[in-house]
């Protein structure tokens, strides 16, 4: 694994968390009215974050990262203590799913079985995009099957609608294509629709090819399988990082996930120079998420 690209995978997406996150829940018409184009960390939005501050997003997916690093292996019980130990924080943006699954296992229930109470009880028709961030250290640990049955197992935790499950597979193997070296966004997504297929656990592929799709067909939604569309599309699209994130901040809607998850597809191919340094300097806790891309990358496991 190229550590640059570890390394611009998680500060990437935080970045794009920290960008996306003041402009939550708005409409792009609202975006462009209020702001024009963004392109700086702005802060304020829903959440009231001064600038360079994440949201729950990073808090998630830092949660998780800390339980992977100097080389231990991916636990579900310690996943999933590290989420609780996050809610019990009082996060205001915690995802209505995600805190009734959590709860309920903090309660003693089994990970299914809160899952399956939690998606019945929030009368969820789909799978939101909540696991999608959290998932993505797991990229720098794991390859192959066993990232997929990681990235699966995580959504799982929380998730009961099998397109989490798959969408957070298919982010971690895409991702691992282009840590692996890999610049051209769709053979990666190729690649990881055929690792997903070759894994044979019935998990839906959620990674729709992004080439010939117009930007006003996006739909920014907090629905997973939207939220990769706009992401990947945001991240090919885009000449460089900083293009390819102002895309992603300024469809608005779910732009927290969106331009985390965009930050992280473009950081694992562009590395953590391609990062406006700009940007950089005011990043609320970009040593943290440097030095742990870093600690858990030197532990990668290529598998099967």
């Amino acid at each position: 694994m190229q550590e640059e690209r570890a390394r611009g995978c998680l500060v990437g997406f935080a970045v794009g968390d920290a960008l996306g996150a003041p402009l939550a829940f708005i409409k792009a018409e609202q975006v462009r009215i209020k702001h024009g184009v963004v392109r700086e960390m702005i802060g304020g939005g829903w959440l009231g974050l001064r600038s360079g501050a994440t949201s729950g997003e990073t808090a998630q997916m830092r949660a998780l990262a800390e339980t992977l690093r100097d080389g231990a292996e991916y636990d579900a019980a310690a996943a999933a203590a590290a989420y609780i130990d996050w809610l019990r924080t009082d996060p205001v943006d915690a995802p209505n799913l995600t805190r009734l699954a959590l709860e309920a296992i903090a309660e003693g229930a089994e990970p299914a079985e809160a899952a399956r109470r939690a998606h019945e009880l929030s009368q969820e028709k789909t799978a939101d995009n909540a696991t999608l961030g959290r998932c993505v250290p797991l990229a720098l640990r794991y390859a192959g099957a066993a990232l997929a049955g990681h990235a699966a197992g995580d959504a799982r935790l929380t998730h009961h609608a099998p397109e989490a499950a798959g969408g957070s597979a298919g982010l971690c193997l895409l991702l691992s294509v282009l840590l692996a070296g890999e610049d051209d966004f769709d053979a990666a997504r190729r690649a990881a629709e055929e690792g997903i297929a070759d894994w044979g656990d019935g998990l839906p592929i959620v990674l729709r090819a992004t080439d010939g799709v117009p930007r006003s067909n996006l739909r920014p939604t907090h629905d997973v399988i939207d939220t990769l569309e706009a992401a990947l599309w945001c991240a090919t699209h885009g000449k460089d990082f900083e293009t390819a994130l102002v895309e992603a901040v300024n469809l608005g809607g779910s732009t927290a996930t969106i331009g985390a998850v965009a930050g992280a597809l473009r950081g694992a191919r562009d590395g953590i120079d391609a990062i406006p340094e700009r940007w950089l300097r005011v990043l609320q806790d970009r040593l943290i998420h440097d030095r742990l891309a870093s600690k858990i990358a030197a532990h990668f496991v290529v598998s099967s």
